[in-house]
């Protein structure tokens, strides 16, 4: 699952993000985020389990280090 929101600032591609979520987060899932545009970063969550995993909606902060 990918959502992408608008970071504004965010201009290099090769920039670190790093991602905070909540405790809350399903075991297995796993967050990641990526500069997708000039100001806007991608957040991917992955279900790294063999099982089916249905995630409910997170908060999740950013850090952005270019």
């Amino acid at each position: 699952m990918e959502l992408t929101t608008v970071v504004n600032g965010v201009q290099n591609t090769g920039a670190e993000i790093v991602v905070v979520s909540t405790p809350d987060l399903e075991a297995g899932l796993v967050a990641s985020g990526y500069v997708s545009a000039v100001n806007e970063v991608t957040i991917r969550v992955s279900n790294v389990t063999t099982g089916a995993i249905v995630p409910v909606d997170q908060q999740y902060n950013l850090a952005v280090i270019q």
